[in-house]
């Protein structure tokens, strides 16, 4: 797997390409380095002559990749906000210039081989600088446990590496040496052990999505013998357990706390009423938050506990101040640990659970490590929201719902053609004002890349990007090859969720893997 050490321009390409795999999972900066290093070694090293052959052999595959930018070109005709819509496209730069470049330098399969460990390696850094962040951190923010990389673009690629690295070790087991065997399995595990930390939703639910698609067809098609039917079996009872326990979960969530059928006194033990909320029934970990709650009595002895008058906004880490009251975070972790809320109960608390409180945990559970049971929470606390009080603010789920909503009805407005490149901004909040919808004003957008599409460019265009994403890939049999099918697979699918192709980071996930697989498939073929 030695370069060859008298091709210096292989260096080049290397180092280069790399640096475009770090910044595609960890830095913004290291993109845009990486894609100034493509344009230089283009421009000025290695012969026009060969780069020129090499566009007329790729030309296909050329034109259709660069026909994507064409589009949004040609969706400036019909908008009005030309200003936003260059800006869009100056964004999307990587569209343009990574296939261009990848065009002209055709990489040998021991490249390719060094690229896919470098970005195994890439992965391994960077779960690693979010785990430390995340154990030596309180209640950390798993969103932005690495502070420049998305961590929804950084789930992807976890999800590509484990497949990935999965296959080769099944593929190539008795081939592999010993030591490569055992970091191939290390690194698996660390990845999704990562992922679990993290919880990171978007990355797993691909990861299972894809095990339940491909597991039982490769099971059934190419292994008919025992083992495989006991693989088979055993993957039954691992969906059919893992089904279950999110049931129990979810029954726990929202089935009303037995002591409610008993008869509680509305006093508390000092003589205090209860606060006169018997009505409302949002419920959290089985208990009703505002049921059998004190008001005068919690309030008080927070204060006497922390100096902090319940009433006060919760000041966040950052030193600015939450919507949220400490009094708001108190009720809520009070009631995932008791039903009852008073003096007594408060007085229960360990001086654990008051700095979780300050640090604002609304609930004893989100404070599990190695769990997805906070992120289940978290989401089954939306849904109770929404159907007590139609709130979907800063609720991320139902904020998907809401945009999604909010896209198709101006798609019915604009079904042909679209909004533009230029105008999809200004018509979205504007549809979201006319809908007297929650997220007016928020400035967030579809969150699925094909209604995005189809909100900019209608019918026509999607189609027409539908091809641009299909054909190549088809042109050249890439279906078939197991590795870039699971590309393919997290990318359609993460795109239902996301504006994948709107962020940089997934931008550069696109465009670096398929293009190095679309330019390059004859060497990929005989890895």
């Amino acid at each position: 797997m030695a370069l060859e050490k008298k091709n210096y321009i292989e260096y080049i390409d290397l180092v280069t390409l790399v640096v475009c795999i770090v910044g595609m999972m960890l830095s913004r900066f290291l993109i845009n380095l990486g894609m100034v290093m493509l344009i230089a070694r283009v421009l000025f090293i290695g012969s026009w002559k060969e780069k020129l052959e090499n566009i007329m052999q790729n030309k296909v595959i050329l034109i259709t990749a660069l026909s994507f930018i064409a589009l949004h070109l040609v969706g400036l005709f019909w908008s009005e906000n030309l200003k936003y819509g260059f800006g869009d496209i100056s964004k999307k730069a990587a569209l343009f210039i990574i296939p261009l470049c990848l065009a002209m330098i055709p990489l040998r399969k021991e490249i390719i081989k060094y690229l896919y460990w470098s970005f195994i390696l890439v992965l391994f850094v960077g779960a690693t600088w979010g785990g430390i962040v995340y154990f030596s951190s309180i209640n950390p923010d798993t969103r932005g446990l690495i502070f420049s990389s998305s961590h929804i673009r950084f789930s992807l690629n976890l999800c590509f590496g484990i497949i990935s690295l999965l296959y080769i070790l099944i593929r190539q087991y008795k081939s592999l040496k010993p030591w490569i065997r055992a970091i191939s399995i290390f690194m698996v595990s660390y990845f999704f052990a990562y992922m679990i930390i993290s919880q990171a939703m978007t990355g797993l639910v691909i990861l299972f999505l894809f095990i339940i698609v491909y597991t039982p067809y490769y099971l059934i098609k190419y292994k008919k013998n025992l083992v495989s039917y006991s693989i088979l079996s055993l993957y039954v009872i691992v969906i059919s357990t893992s089904s279950i326990w999110i049931y129990f979960q979810y029954s726990y969530f929202f089935t009303p706390n037995k002591i409610y059928q008993t008869n509680i006194s509305k006093i508390t033990p000092d003589g205090e009423k209860y606060t006169e909320l018997f009505n409302v029934k949002s419920i959290e970990n089985g208990n009703y938050i505002y049921h059998y709650f004190c008001y005068e009595e919690v309030s008080r002895e927070w204060k006497k506990k922390t100096g902090i008058d319940a009433n006060d906004k919760l000041v966040k880490k950052d030193g600015s101040k939450s919507t949220n009251t400490y009094l708001d975070i108190l009720v809520r972790y009070m009631n995932s640990k008791n039903p009852i809320k008073n003096a007594r109960t408060f007085n229960e608390l360990s001086d654990e659970d008051i700095e979780n409180i300050k640090l604002g945990i609304e609930n004893v559970v989100y404070t599990e490590k190695f769990s997805l049971k906070p992120r289940l929470y978290k989401i089954f606390y939306q849904i109770n929201c929404f159907k007590e009080y139609k709130t979907i603010k800063n609720f991320s789920e139902l904020q998907r719902i809401e945009l999604w909503t909010n896209a198709a009805a101006l798609i019915k407005e604009n079904p042909l053609f679209g909004v533009g490149t230029g105008d999809i901004a200004d018509k979205f909040e504007q549809k979201l004002k006319e809908r007297n919808s929650q997220l007016y004003l928020s400035k967030l957008r579809t969150h699925n890349e094909y209604l995005t599409i189809l909100l900019t460019f209608g019918i026509i265009g999607f189609a027409l990007f539908m091809f641009w994403l299909i054909y190549p890939a088809y042109k050249q049999r890439l279906f078939y090859n197991f590795i870039y099918f699971t590309f393919f697979f997290i990318l359609c699918v993460s795109m239902t969720t996301e504006d994948t192709l709107d962020n940089v980071a997934g931008i550069m996930f696109f465009v670096l893997v398929n293009y190095i697989f679309l330019f390059n498939t004859k060497q990929i073929n005989e890895l």
